[in-house]
């Protein structure tokens, strides 16, 4: 397990790879961060890897984000990429060719108007492929539907408000163009899921300008050629959301942050 520390004090501290000894979690190896906001591991070309988003190094949201390389061992550094203010990251495959996309939330140059990034593997090494239009985005999810693959990203903040579209990008066959534009209401995540061949995309949405923590959790359906409104699920400020599988049944865990006091319970959701 990777766990990254954002902060403690200071951005510049060391985030923890733990490795399971049989009865419990223990310390594996420590590597430096810089407000590190998550981890991604992925695998290429049977080698394995770790990709750290650093948010913020103290003095700067521009820095760089570090992919981790398993040598067999421990991981070391492999390649820097520059980040802005980044939250989220995710790797996907195309055509059996590897990327990485970051969500960028901040700069001190665009400020909430800085752009997403998406990064090619090309002769043994990330490039950078194109910056995408988002705004204070904080979490990327890639989906693949019936042979298309999408980027979603969530838009938390415009610089002026929280109640502003998120953005969905299609592969073209050469780069990703906007697909479609969801209202959110401070987007923290996406959760694409599957439910009887149907694909789903889940929105957690966090914070709204006007009724502030109450928020809608907001479920869409592929319908042809868009994304629709399928469900509204009440929330508490939901930072977080993912879906299983237990016992065949599809269920939806949404972390909730706050309803007046941060002393509140999350929610578990089950199709049926």
């Amino acid at each position: 397990i990777a766990v990254a520390y954002h902060w403690d004090g200071t951005h510049q501290l060391d985030s923890v790879v733990f490795q399971w000894n049989g009865r419990r979690f223990v310390v594996f190896q420590k590597l430096p961060t810089k407000g590190a906001a998550r981890f991604k591991f992925f695998t290429l070309s049977r080698e394995k890897y770790l990709t750290v988003a650093n948010h913020h190094d103290g003095s700067t949201h521009s820095t760089k984000s570090v992919i981790y390389k398993w040598n067999g061992v421990k991981f070391n550094k492999f390649q820097e990429i520059a980040t802005e203010g980044v939250f989220g990251c995710t790797t996907f495959e195309i055509n059996n060719v590897t990327f990485i996309a970051f969500a960028n939330y901040y700069n001190s140059q665009q400020k909430h108007s800085v752009q997403s990034t998406v990064f090619k593997w090309s002769g043994g090494h990330f490039v950078k492929l194109q910056s995408l239009q988002t705004y204070g985005a904080i979490d990327v999810k890639s989906v693949n539907i019936n042979g298309h693959t999408f980027l979603a990203f969530a838009c938390y903040y415009s610089g002026s408000s929280h109640n502003t579209d998120s953005f969905i990008y299609k592969w073209d066959g050469t780069k990703f163009v906007l697909f479609q534009s969801i209202p959110t209401r401070g987007a923290a995540a996406w959760c694409p899921f599957v439910i009887s061949g149907h694909s789903y995309l889940g929105m957690a949405n966090h914070y709204d300008s006007s009724v502030k923590h109450n928020t809608q959790l907001v479920v869409y359906q592929v319908s042809g050629a868009q994304f629709i409104k399928y469900q509204e699920i009440s929330t508490h400020g939901a930072h977080d959301m993912t879906s299983f599988e237990y016992k065949g049944h599809i269920y939806l865990a949404v972390a909730n942050y706050k309803n007046q006091k941060y002393n509140i319970n999350s929610a578990l959701y089950k199709w049926v």
